[in-house]
């Protein structure tokens, strides 16, 4: 997933903005061991520039991230929160191994027939 932003309005900023703070979670039941649990990235100010890629997700599973702005007093409220779905996992490579064996009458030379 690739995120961007644009820094809060000043009036949410409590300062000169030093970082920023993405988090992320899922509430999906097929993640139980991680349900409830956050993955949080600490990024610098020159991170608002450039998008933000986070990785390793699952596919086919709704994330929600948060973006929190850093300053020398603190963190400030959520400015930003977002829900996307993941991709779906594309396989790699198509199967291996697989013949197809039809009746000799249907197959007139190297054209078979169903």
């Amino acid at each position: 997933v690739q995120l961007t932003w644009n820094p809060p309005v000043n009036y949410l900023q409590n300062g000169v903005v030093t970082g920023y703070v993405v988090k992320y979670f899922s509430a999906d039941s097929r993640l139980a061991p991680r349900i409830g649990s956050q993955s949080t990235l600490q990024l610098t100010a020159a991170a608002q520039i450039a998008p933000v890629t986070v990785g390793s997700l699952v596919p086919v599973v709704n994330y929600t991230f948060t973006i929190i702005a850093v300053t020398a007093i603190g963190p400030s409220l959520i400015f930003a929160k977002t829900t996307v779905l993941t991709d779906s996992a594309l396989p790699i490579a198509g199967p291996t191994g697989v013949s197809v064996t039809s009746p000799a009458s249907a197959c007139a030379g190297s054209t078979c027939t169903a």
